[in-house]
Parts: structure tokens; sequence; C-alpha cells
């Protein structure tokens, strides 16, 4: 019985080393992500589409700001009944993301 589980033991062993590489991999994407990018203010200001300001819990101010850095517009020649806006109107399209810059600070985290 004994010599039964000791054939398999590298098996287990090798097992183990995948679920471990795995794990290594999903926590290390997971840090990844949550340190943020980061992007100087002044840029932000030139490419936002919008912005807007927060505070928290402790009255600290932010500053948000939504800007896409493949921003394209084109003016419509139809109604969009969807948005309401009519032939003329400008529509701005791209890979929106949000930055958020606490008040004072040089540079933002996307």
């Amino acid at each position: 019985m004994i010599q039964y589980y000791r054939n398999k033991t590298w098996l287990c062993a090798f097992l183990l080393a995948i679920f471990l590489a795995g794990l290594c991999m999903f926590m290390s994407a997971d840090s990844a992500q949550a340190q943020g990018k980061s992007i100087p203010v002044e840029k932000l200001k030139k490419i936002s589409r919008l912005s807007f300001n927060l505070r928290d819990t402790y009255q600290n101010s932010y500053t948000v700001y939504i800007y896409a850095q493949d921003e394209k517009s084109s003016t419509l020649t139809e109604m969009d009944y969807w948005t309401g806006n009519k032939p003329g109107d400008k529509q701005y399209t791209g890979t929106y993301k949000a930055a958020l810059v606490k008040k004072g600070a040089t540079y933002g985290t996307i």
C-alpha cells in the first residue's frame, strides 16, 4: 500500500507546483492592477473630455478626469434617437479611462 503512494508522489509534487505557479501569477496580476499607472495633471487637463470634483469622508478634495488617448470625433448626419442628438452634433468615440488626482498632486492615478 505504501509503495502505491510513493509512486504517486511525483504526480502530487507536479500538481502542487502547477497550482503554486498559477497562484503566483494571479497574485502578481492583482498587485500590478492595484498599483495603478500615473499621468501628469497638465496632460490630463489637455486631453480630458470631462472632469469633476469629489470629496472623501475626511473632506479631502479630489478631481476625476475622464479621457481617451485614442478619441475621435465625427459629425452626425442623421438623428440619433438613442442619445437624442441631432444632425450636425459632434459625436466622440474612444477607449475612455478615468484618472483620480488628489488636490495639490502633480500626477493622477489611472
